[in-house]
């Protein structure tokens, strides 16, 4: 019988970073996800974390943060340690948090869409099951220009 100890993240500093990396990359992948690394700001905020739930706590702070962050680059405000910087679950009705979930996923989505089909509004409204103007009106509620997904010549 082999007995191996390995000591707790919050003794294993050094390991965050990386592991951290190691999920975005996992999970980008997984949820089709254009997320690529995070902010030192995020990284400062992941390494003063305790992490009483270990590597497996990490892993669902990563996991929620790709499938939620608006950009490319996990920011300091996609990550969720429940540090005291945190709002409270009060602090946010039901209805709006839910609003907020609703429009970060229609942002994302669209992004995708359009990253996907190199900017063609038609094919990603179509990709979308989406009517054109609708998918237009989108697009202007979030202030997406097209052209950001098109393959500069």
């Amino acid at each position: 019988m082999l007995n191996l100890e390995l000591p707790p993240l919050l003794s294993r500093r050094e390991d965050i970073a990386p592991l951290a990396l190691h999920f975005i990359s996992r999970f980008a992948r997984q949820f089709e996800r254009a997320v690529t690394g995070l902010t030192p700001a995020a990284l400062r905020r992941l390494m003063r974390h305790d992490w009483p739930g270990n590597v497996r706590e990490l892993e669902h702070v990563i996991e929620r943060a790709v499938l939620l962050a608006p950009g490319a680059v996990l920011a300091e405000t996609d990550v969720s340690v429940g540090d005291a910087a945190e709002p409270s679950p009060d602090a946010e009705s039901f209805r709006a948090a839910k609003a907020r979930v609703v429009q970060d996923f229609e942002r994302s989505r669209i992004e995708q869409l359009l990253t996907a089909h190199a900017g063609n509004v038609t094919h990603a409204a179509a990709a979308a099951s989406k009517n054109r103007r609708a998918f237009i009106a989108l697009m202007q509620k979030y202030r997406i220009e097209p052209e950001r997904f098109r393959a500069s010549t």
